[in-house]
């Protein structure tokens, strides 16, 4: 399969030079960029990258500790009532209106147990049976009240690397940048921790028991408990925080599985 894989590798590549510069194309319909973009497609089969192509909306992009939705900013800490304004529609407010579900979206946005302050976003990309209760409508069960209606069928980037409900935690890391990759810095896990320019942000994968085989059944992009005694400095995104940094109030977020 490789050696195919190079002797087609070698003829495209033939091909575009024997193209002159200022020429449209060889033969009709061939032409350096669509030769240009078949090389690039066998690059990424090469390397088993899978790329999602942009314009699905919503579009939620996370990099460098900053949350974007459809271009504008949402901040982790900032009032539930201005993430509402930026997202618009109008979430179910659910245990004690501390879960804010926007079900034709696909996700949910807590709060802290003492203040309306925003800690998390989860998106959910499919359902994942939880324990022996069944949960997902399609599998026969109910379905739980705590989880959005619909599935995320918009843009997720982190960190340079796409996400959707056919990722798996491979693919995804093929293309996140860096540090940010999963499984690189947040204790036995598999999630992912930036320090970036914009603030500290940690994403947690839900995934199953096959780990970096799995799938992505959701995404969930929050703050951390410690971040605000360590300010943002300039070139904080190389930088590694304090280990202490590394531990992450999961409870608001837990709290919605149901078993």
């Amino acid at each position: 399969m490789r050696c195919a894989h190079r002797w087609v590798f070698t003829v495209l590549m033939l091909i575009m030079i024997s193209i002159p510069a200022a020429a449209d194309s060889l033969f009709d319909g061939i032409t350096r960029e669509k030769i240009k973009q078949e090389l690039k497609r066998f690059e990424d089969w090469s390397q088993g990258i899978r790329r999602i192509p942009k314009g699905a909306k919503p579009e939620i992009i996370v990099n460098d500790g900053k949350i974007t939705f459809n271009g504008k900013i949402l901040k982790i800490g900032d009032d539930i009532e201005s993430w509402k304004k930026v997202i618009g529609g109008n979430p179910r407010a659910m245990l004690d209106r501390r879960i804010y579900v926007w079900d034709d979206l696909g996700f949910k946005v807590g709060i802290g147990w003492t203040n309306t302050k925003v800690i998390f976003i989860k998106i959910i990309f499919r359902c994942k049976e939880r324990g022996a209760v069944k949960v997902c409508p399609e599998n026969g069960g109910l379905g739980n009240t705590n989880e959005p209606q619909n599935f995320f069928t918009g843009y997720v980037e982190y960190e340079g690397g796409p996400i959707d409900s056919q990722s798996t935690v491979l693919e995804a890391n093929r293309l996140i940048r860096g540090r940010a990759q999963y499984g690189g810095g947040c204790g036995t896990g598999l999630c992912s921790s930036v320090w970036g320019k914009y603030g500290y942000l940690v994403s947690d994968p839900d995934i199953d028991s096959r780990g970096y085989e799995s799938i992505f059944y959701g995404v969930s992009f929050e703050g951390d408990s410690h971040a605000e005694f360590y300010p943002v400095k300039a070139g904080a995104a190389d930088a590694v925080p304090p280990e202490d940094v590394f531990k992450f109030n999961y409870v608001e977020r837990d709290s919605t599985k149901k078993n």
